[in-house]
């Protein structure tokens, strides 16, 4: 039905090929009823090297999960999660918590990438996979580009025919010739999060002019001022144009992680009405009626702090034009408000 050099065994269920970058072929499979991708090498390449490479890959709910590897038929084969979904629309303008979603699962997939030394380089919309299923979104082609690192032999050419999909998303110093980093990722993904947030894909009549733009400051990356100023803030940290000044991934996980853990009022609850009485204390030192010399004389908490008890709170002097200060009044009153 589909005809490929491997002799898989029965747990395999091939149901189609992929387009495929590089020598080789890749082949869409179930395997155990998990959808999986089968990247397969003739012997006259690099397979082995590819297959090592992507099982360095760690295990992360935002990245592909390696499910084995073989020989067969003296073909080096690697197999890795290709859920269904669909690719991140980067022109969709998302609400603020989805970008911020988005942003802390892919963020934490990339500093776990980072952390086992492996750099993506071509991060762009088209490399976030959104599950149908839910889960978290995955940098999902980050298999497939290792595995053509290392048996295409075209090295160049290939990344400027991809060049057209990654530029929008392109770190200034990568645009300017510079070689993929850790820093340089966490650019691209804050573009793409950029985008993705009502910013939108830059319109660029051929690939070379939008990368000389950015790399020679004609356009910059800025977070879309409808977003909160904190995500707004969290992006702006990632699409720094001074490497050294971007947060790095774990950081920028980090980041939006916590904010989006910050407590939310929950609409579906009831507004409840209560009165707010004024605190008897503050009323005090903002109707002047405490005395500088209460005050001076050590009597006095500072504003910030509460009294030890009511005795130490001072009057002004006599013959002053303000009332004198009614301690029984003051706890009446206290002892007369409703308990929380």
């Amino acid at each position: 039905m589909h005809p490929h050099p491997l002799a898989l065994d029965e747990r395999f269920s091939i149901r189609g090929s992929l387009r495929c970058d590089g020598v080789g072929g890749l082949l869409l499979a179930e395997r155990d009823g998990r959808r999986v991708a089968v990247r397969w090498f003739p012997p006259s390449v690099a397979g082995e090297e590819a297959v090592l490479a992507l099982q360095r890959l760690p295990l992360h709910p935002a990245l592909p999960r390696v499910e084995g590897s073989g020989v067969e038929s003296s073909c080096v084969w690697v197999s890795f999660d290709f859920p269904e979904g669909e690719l991140l629309d980067a022109s969709a303008a998302l609400p603020a918590e989805r970008v911020a979603d988005l942003g802390a699962a892919l963020a934490s997939g990339l500093a776990a990438l980072h952390a086992a030394g492996i750099c993506h380089g071509e991060l762009s919309a088209e490399s976030v996979l959104l599950p149908r299923r839910g889960g978290p979104a995955m940098i999902f082609d980050i298999a497939m580009l290792l595995a053509s690192r290392c048996t295409d032999r075209r090295g160049e050419l290939s990344e400027l025919a991809r060049l057209r999909t990654t530029v929008p998303y392109l770190a200034p110093e990568r645009a300017r010739g510079g070689a993929r980093t850790f820093e340089s990722d966490v650019y691209s993904l804050g573009a793409v999060l950029c985008a993705a947030g009502g910013a939108g894909v830059p319109v660029f009549s051929a690939p070379l002019e939008l990368a000389f733009r950015l790399g020679s400051g004609q356009y910059r990356v800025e977070p879309p001022r409808a977003l909160p100023d904190w995500l707004r803030q969290a992006l702006a940290d990632m699409v720094s144009t001074e490497p050294g000044e971007r947060a790095n991934a774990a950081d920028s996980a980090a980041a939006m992680t916590l904010i989006r853990a910050e407590p939310q009022t929950d609409p579906s609850m009831p507004i409840v009405e209560a009165v707010l009485e004024v605190d008897p204390f503050e009323q005090l030192l903002e109707s002047g009626r405490v005395s500088a010399a209460g005050r001076a004389g050590g009597h006095l908490p500072t504003r910030n702090e509460r009294p030890r008890s009511w005795s130490d709170v001072k009057t002004q002097p006599a013959g002053e034009a303000t009332a004198p200060f009614d301690e029984a009044a003051v706890q009446r009153r206290l002892s007369s408000r409703p308990t929380p």
